[in-house]
This record gives structure tokens, sequence and C-alpha cells, in this order.
């Protein structure tokens, strides 16, 4: 790795976990382009084959996609594009902490990248504990789960910045304090943005069937939908957070099967229908992968 991705210097321990027993030195990793984290990546490999039981490439290959995700949206800044992290180590242990802006937003909010590993944040500051030598414990099953490949990179990308744009319109509505119409437009948008990427797929039609009768819902009940308490939008986060989780596990990390997710999903639409329609929402379903 060349010195100008990474730099050492002795300072206090910076890390949101609050670890002290940290090494007297750190490095300052600054990610622009992606031959950066190529460098990166050799110079791990250069470190001993033991790291290959850890999380760092596991994290790595999440800031390959998050990468790839950045520089394929336009409306961001080329601020926005680049980030970096100062690495602190102990024996066991990396903490990698950033302030850089948007990668904070991301994770705390839409955190369909990160979601597998253990993580701080205070809102402007975020810290990664990663471990050298293991796998951080909630990922011991995943190994008897698949991680499908039927869908494109390119593809997976667009999946992934829809749910960004999901997010981002609960956020409105919360800034809001209420549904109006824009709003509602824009979350039907979405919808149907991933309903056109899943539809192609034999392994994905079920659930594309399920949000495209969702979306026709939403479409021909719009009054009622801007009309709805601004309590009620729970039901909308349930339903965004089960779909990224599904999308998260079904492509990065690992699930049972393709489908684990269409019946939950199906719930939490069903709840939206009610409350729209009316009508108190039967008790939901919980998923446990």
């Amino acid at each position: 790795m060349n010195d100008n991705n990474c730099l050492t210097a002795k300072s206090r321990s910076l890390n949101l976990f609050k670890e002290k027993n940290i090494k007297s030195y750190k490095s300052i990793f600054f990610m622009e382009k992606e031959e950066d984290l190529d460098d990166f990546w050799l110079h791990m490999t250069t470190l001993g084959d033991g790291l290959q039981k850890g999380d760092i490439f596991g994290f790595i290959s999440s800031l390959y996609f998050f990468f790839g995700f950045l520089k394929s949206d336009d409306n961001l800044s080329e601020e926005d594009k680049s980030f970096q992290f100062i690495i602190e180590e102990t024996s066991d242990l990396f903490f990698w902490t950033t302030a850089s802006p948007y990668l904070v937003f991301m994770t705390n909010n839409n955190n369909i990248f990160f979601n597998e590993f253990e993580f701080k944040s205070d809102g402007k500051q975020l810290t990664f504990k990663l471990y050298k030598f293991k796998h951080f414990e909630k990922r011991k099953s995943v190994k008897k789960n698949r991680i499908y490949k039927f869908i494109p990179e390119d593809e997976i990308l667009k999946l992934q910045k829809i749910g960004e744009e999901m997010s981002l319109e609960l956020i409105e509505i919360s800034e809001e304090h209420e549904f109006n119409k824009k709003i509602v437009m824009k979350i039907i948008s979405s919808i149907d943005g991933f309903i056109k990427v899943i539809e192609k797929y034999e392994e994905t039609y079920i659930l594309s069937d399920i949000m495209e009768d969702f979306s026709h819902e939403l479409s021909a009940n719009i009054d009622d939908v801007v009309n709805l308490n601004f309590e009620d939008i729970h039901f909308f986060e349930k339903f965004f957070e089960n779909l990224n989780s599904w999308l998260l596990k079904s492509f990065f990390t690992g699930i049972g099967h393709i489908g684990d997710f269409d019946e939950v999903i199906r719930e939490d639409i069903s709840s939206i229908v009610s409350i729209i329609g009316g009508v108190e929402p039967a008790p939901t379903l919980s998923l446990k992968i």
C-alpha cells in the first residue's frame, strides 16, 4: 500500500467502542477510487493467512459494493463519493472509524451494506468493530445458507439505490410529520422500480406479484394514504426494513431460501392495506433467520 493511502500517527483512541487497549499507531485509509480498495486488499493479504478467517475481507468486499453504489448515483457530489477511515488495532480486533457524512447516514438509515458487522454510531461518527481471526458471532449460521447470484451486479446496485430512496422517502414523511401526495407518489414509484428489476427472474416472481398488487392498491387509494395518521409510518418502515433485509440476506450474507421473506412481506403489505381501509391490522408474522 502506498504512502498516500496509509499514514501512521500516535494519539488517543478514537473508536466509539471506547476500546483503549490499542496499538500505538493508527492507519488512515483514504477511499477515492476503486484502485484504493485494490491496494488495501493486496496489503491485507500480506499480513498472514489467519486474517482470512476474520471479518476484514468480508468488510472490504462490502466496501466494494458500497463504492460501486456511490459511483452509480449521479445525484451525489464527488465529496459524497469518497471517504476515509482511521484504523486502530488490538491483538484481535480492528476498529474502523469514519466521519464521512454519507457513509454515516447510509449505515444508520439504510444498512443493507454493512448489516453483518458490529458497529456503533453517534450520528456524526461511525466505528466498525472487525474481528481479525474469527467471524462475528451473528454470522455463524450464514455458512449453512445460500447467497444467490442470478441477478447481475448492476441490477443489484439498482435495487440498493431504490432501497436508499425508500428510506429517504420515510425521512421526508418524518420531517413533514404527515403523509402527502408527492411523497406517496414517490413511494409508489420506488416500489415500481423494485418490481421492474425482480419481475425479470423466475426465482422472484412471487415477491414481484405481491409487490405489484401492493403498488396497484396504493395507486387506487392515494387519497386514503395521504390521510393516514403520521403514527402509521411504522407500518411502512417495517415493510421497507424487511424488503431490504431480504435483499441483504439473499444476495450478500446468505438465506435459507429466496422465498423466505415472501410471507413476511405479504403480511407487512396486508397491514398497510388494512389501515388504508380503516381496519385494525391483524398480528403480523416475525421471521428469524
